[in-house]
């Protein structure tokens, strides 16, 4: 999860149910937008090699870092 003063971000599974009905309810209210086809990558206790190793030049949309755990969204 990603939020700002204008923006929030979610990672779901893709139960497509679930993910047809949540962007049909939330459609009424806001401006949805979503990416399919995509990976949530959760590395602990993370080096910048093996980041650079599990994400293989794929395209990077989200990428969260902490002490410990880095988590990336990336194309599959």
């Amino acid at each position: 999860m990603q939020n700002s003063a204008l923006s929030f971000s979610i990672c779901v599974d893709n139960i497509p149910q679930r993910v047809a009905l949540a962007i049909e309810e939330l459609t009424d209210k806001y401006k949805i937008k979503y990416n399919e086809n995509v990976e949530l990558i959760t590395v602990r206790h993370y080096t910048d090699d093996i980041v650079d190793k599990v994400v293989r030049n794929r395209k990077i949309y989200v990428e969260q870092k902490d002490r410990t755990t880095t988590q990336v969204v990336v194309r599959v």
